[in-house]
Order: structure tokens, then sequence, then C-alpha cells
């Protein structure tokens, strides 16, 4: 199948936290053909760092389950990113996380890479949608928010915030 890619994002507004992705090709088209899988999620986390912490361990552990062995991460938290490539310490409060994502690391070809808030939008919908949810969905049919959101991203539009029904 080749890389595939997934944008992540964790949000965080306390005492509430969730979390989101979407795997997709590595040329970044999530048109519907092009969106592999999608997921959201509540989290338990007491900042945003451990949030984007668990959305990372997700994508991770997703792929190997869809078999995919090939993975691009997106994630538009530097300090994520760089507590993964080993250049600062985690904080305590992160290591079960970041020892399960380094874990699972080895039974996969990881690549990890930083992107803006702005290139990461159906993400970050979907993480602050996680953040009203009591369960997590994972889907392969996206709904209709997600498909403005992408056609949006092919656009090159704006961010335009949307509230979940």
């Amino acid at each position: 199948m080749g890389w595939v890619k997934v944008n992540t994002d964790g949000s965080f507004m306390s005492p509430n936290a969730g979390f989101g992705g979407v795997f997709s090709n590595t040329r970044g088209e999530q048109s519907r053909g092009d969106c592999f899988l999608y997921f959201q999620s509540p989290a338990i986390a007491e900042d945003p760092l451990k949030a984007e912490a668990q959305v990372v361990f997700w994508d991770v552990f997703l792929a190997i389950k869809c078999r995919w062995n090939l993975l691009m991460v997106e994630t538009d938290s530097m300090i994520l990113l760089n507590i993964l490539e080993g250049r600062i310490s985690a904080p305590w409060y992160l290591n079960q996380w970041i020892t399960g994502i380094q874990t699972l690391r080895l039974r996969i070809k990881l690549s990890l890479s930083h992107t803006f808030r702005e290139g990461n939008k159906p993400a970050n919908w979907l993480a602050k949608v996680g953040l009203h949810t009591q369960n997590p969905i994972i889907d392969t049919c996206t709904t209709p928010h997600l498909e403005l959101l992408f056609k949006g991203d092919l656009v090159d539009l704006p961010f335009l915030g949307f509230l979940p029904l």
C-alpha cells in the first residue's frame, strides 16, 4: 500500500480533553476516496500535551491493527515531536504514553513531522468534537462536516469553526 499519512490533534479545555485523527494517502488528499479512516475520542488528560501524546499512541496502534506498516504522523505539537525524537525529556506524567509509542514504533516504520494547526483542520475539528463525546468513534464513512473541511483544505480556504450538532 505504501505510506499512509495521519493528521492528528489533541484538544484540552479543562476539565475535558479529546483527540482525533484522519488517515489518508501520503498526498494528503482527503476526498471521499482518499480518507481511509478517521477517529475521535474523549481523553483523560491534565493538559494539552497529554492529549497530544495519547493521539499519537492511538495513531500507531490503529495503523498496526490495519496492517499499515509505513506511517507518517503529522502533529501540531512541536513539544511532543521533540520528546519523541529524543531532543527533550518527557515530563514524568507522559512516561506511560511515550513508552507505549516507542514500543509500538518497533513494529512499524514511523515518520514524525510537524504541521501547523491550519494544515490540520479536519483533525483539529475531530479533537474538539472528541472533547464533548462520551465514546470513541472510528469510521471510514466521513460526515458532511468532515467533507466540508476536506474540501476547504483542497482549495485552501481559511479555517471555519463548527460546533458539534
